[in-house]
This record gives structure tokens, sequence and C-alpha cells, in this order.
């Protein structure tokens, strides 16, 4: 039986992808940026904390990429990999543009999540 979060759950009809899994290699690279991540935002100013956050979510994304998830969620792997990459650095000189991109992000990712329940924008 498929549950929300297994391999088997389906997006509208289309199971997901397997075969979207990390290497050993890239979990460790992973997990080295965010441990690292970790101890420099105890020195860091305010935002290269939320930075460093939304960079690690390009870098798994990325590697989502990397493996093909092999079905139909690979346009908005791609969309979201570009939007972040795009609006990361807002940073650096409009910092409301980039508190707004922060708080926009989580819903683009739960509209999509719910897309893979099956569920609707009324449910």
């Amino acid at each position: 039986m498929a549950t929300p979060w297994s391999a088997d759950s389906e997006l509208e009809g289309v199971e997901m992808s397997a075969n979207a899994c990390l290497t050993e290699q890239e979990a460790l690279e992973f997990i080295a940026y965010l441990t690292a991540s970790a101890d420099i935002s105890l020195h860091e100013p305010e935002l290269y904390g939320p930075f460093r956050l939304i960079d690690a979510a390009s870098r798994l994304v990325g590697y989502v990429l990397e493996n093909d998830p092999g079905n139909e969620r690979y346009d908005f792997w791609q969309s979201m990999k570009t939007e972040i990459d795009q609006k990361k650095v807002w940073l650096m000189w409009d910092r409301p543009g980039f508190r707004q991109f922060l708080r926009e992000m989580p819903g683009k990712v739960a509209q999509e999540l719910s897309r893979s329940y099956g569920l609707s924008e009324a449910d």
C-alpha cells in the first residue's frame, strides 16, 4: 500500500520514481555542507542561515535532477532549481525580495506535494 512518503505514491496516476535517491557520495557531500553551514551560522549575519538553507535545497534538487527521476515531475524539479539559483543571490542586493522569495517557496513545494498525494487545493 502506498503512503504519502513512499516511492509507491502516485502523482495523478504517475508513480513517483524510486530512482531519485542520493548516492552515498552525494549524501556525504550534502551532510558535509549542512553540518559546516550549521557551524558557521553561529557566527554569520542573520540572513546567511536562510541563504544556506535555500542553497541546500538547490543542491538537493540538483541531485534529484542528476539522478533523473524519469517522471512527470521533472519540470517541477527543473523550474525549482532555476528559480532558487536565480533568486538566492537577491540576498546581496534585494533583501526584501529575498525575504519574499523565502516566504513563497514553501507554498510552491506544498502545492506540488499535495499534487503528489492526489489532493486538490480545496482538500
